[in-house]
């Protein structure tokens, strides 16, 4: 049943489920916006709070960041060479 346990994600995102099918993810509160895999084992993961002060946010192996902006996120992204980023 591993499409029914993430029932917000995205159909264009169903073939990088593995990176968060047996994560705590809330899709009540944040909206997945894009998996970029950067390994066999690790994906940047691209979401959105609803109604978060710093909504954009990343996670990538098992650390977040915050961010006020999609810019700011981008540019973070970029600076550490993430692929998916150009």
């Amino acid at each position: 049943m591993g499409m029914m346990k993430n029932p917000g994600l995205p159909p264009k995102l169903q073939q990088h489920r593995q990176y968060v099918e047996d994560s705590n993810f809330n899709y009540d509160r944040f909206t997945l916006i894009d998996i970029y895999p950067q390994c066999e084992d690790f994906a940047v993961i691209l979401f959105y709070e609803n109604n978060g002060v710093k909504p954009w946010s990343i996670q990538f192996r098992g650390s977040g960041r915050y961010f006020y902006t999609r810019e700011e996120l981008d540019e973070y992204c970029k600076g550490r060479k993430f692929k998916g980023w150009v």
